[in-house]
């Protein structure tokens, strides 16, 4: 079985061979499609797309930024924020070698570090043991790989329990209302600002005994007087409000309220972008074609989306186990959107491990700005359309193909074909035209 791609330029015996595509037998199911606008990048994506599916039956993802890689028969899902299904980035690897809590704490950590709204240092920590609380108050023990899953964990709470379900932003965002609150009306509001107060007239009145060479007990000041007053009072409310017994340790975790709170800003967002929600989107799992149009969404909800996305892809190829061929494929149109050099970030995992559990990698993208050598060079196929006059000194360098042959491309006619074969040391690109 083979894709083909076109037949090349140079006639061989007075023939044009045909030049094909044969995943199996590429160094990985990974493909690259690099095209300007106009080029007919979109056209060559639905090419790849119908052969991997007539083919070899793969199922394929499509990451849709812009709404328009439509596909027959496909089973399709529009993501914005009045959508009624979406994607869990609190969802538990239930397998007992996964990390399981904390992974998925460090992964929602990072996840956000990668938008355009990053927290700071005192804010990533309260976030991290907001979630710890969230989980550990719903039965999900980090150190007990038994209670990671809510249908079978023996200890599950909550709305884990009455829904079979992982805790979601929502329910973060309420958990975090409710330990403001706690901290505004315990010790981490009233109670502590009297007793700030009080530590800031005790602090002026001894530096003002110590200049006058008295002591310190030779009269109680008015104003330390009205000080103590007030921290008995507010802290007499607070020590009766106690409830739980976790409220000193509660402001000592989270740092203060207003840590709290701009922490609370940042999830609230998050939830108003309505796509992290428990229900998945109605896709029938027999269709090949599952396309996600994400043109709704902001830029940084579309980088969320993708990794979450992708990471649920993963782990489902990993439970399947190893196969020798690529049957699942993911497409991802602009590309450059959503790569990042964190070694652990989900693309660079996947380009590294995921061959022997039969995913592939189909990028689109205007440029190869954004992709590193590493990238590059762990690409099955490649397929230059055509890119603009500025480009191509630049792709010539980062292909190691002369320009010459790129400059001599004739939109949606002509084309540079790299296929890389497992044992084949030559990594010859060839002029082609296109099928």
């Amino acid at each position: 079985m083979s894709i083909l791609l076109g037949t090349s330029m140079v006639a061989a015996g007075g023939r044009r061979e045909a030049v094909s595509w044969i995943p199996e037998k590429a160094i990985n199911g990974h493909s690259l499609v690099v095209g300007s606008s106009g080029m007919g990048k979109t056209h060559r994506l639905r090419k790849l797309i119908e052969g991997v599916v007539s083919s070899y039956g793969a199922r394929v993802h499509i990451i849709d930024v812009h709404g328009d890689i439509t596909i027959p028969g496909e089973q399709d899902a529009l993501f914005s924020e009045s959508s009624p299904y979406g994607l869990n980035p609190l969802k538990i690897n239930p397998d007992r070698y996964s990390g399981g809590v904390n992974k998925r704490i460090r992964a929602f950590g990072s996840m956000l570090s990668r938008t355009s709204q990053t927290l700071g240092p005192r804010q990533s920590a309260a976030l991290t043991r907001l979630l710890e609380d969230l989980y550990r108050r719903n039965g999900f023990d980090a150190n007990d790989w038994r209670t990671w899953n809510p249908l079978t964990n023996p200890n599950v709470r909550g709305r884990s329990l009455h829904h079979g379900v992982y805790p979601n932003i929502s329910d973060l965002k309420k958990f975090t209302a409710y330990k403001l609150k706690e901290l505004k009306t315990g010790a981490g509001g009233e109670a502590n600002t009297a007793l700030n107060e009080l530590n800031k007239v005790a602090r002026a009145m001894h530096k003002k005994a110590l200049k006058s060479h008295g002591t310190e007990d030779e009269g109680l000041d008015p104003a330390l007087d009205k000080a103590v007053l007030k921290a008995i009072e507010t802290y007499t409310k607070y020590v009766r409000a106690v409830r739980t017994g976790d409220e000193l340790n509660d402001l000592l975790r989270y740092t203060s309220a207003e840590v709290l709170e701009t922490v609370l800003d940042r999830i609230d967002i998050l939830d108003k972008s309505g796509i992290f929600k428990d229900a998945p989107p109605p896709l029938d799992e027999m269709a090949a074609v599952h396309r996600y149009n994400i043109k709704a969404l902001g830029r940084d909800e579309q980088k969320m989306f993708v990794e979450i996305l992708l990471d649920e892809i993963w782990q489902a190829a990993k439970a399947r186990g190893q196969t020798d061929v690529p049957n699942n494929y993911i497409v991802i149109d602009e590309a450059s959107i959503f790569l990042d050099k964190d070694p652990d970030h989900i693309i660079n995992i996947l380009m590294r491990e995921s061959r022997k559990f039969g995913i592939g990698l189909m990028f689109a993208s205007q440029s190869l700005n954004h992709f590193s050598d590493d990238v590059l060079a762990n690409v099955g196929l490649k397929i230059v359309l055509g890119v603009d006059q500025m480009y191509i000194s630049q792709m010539s360098r980062m292909l190691r193909v002369d320009g010459r042959l790129i400059e001599n491309i004739r939109p949606r006619r002509t084309a540079l074909v790299q296929c890389k074969i497992v044992g084949d040391q030559r990594n010859d690109f060839t002029e082609i035209f296109l099928a």
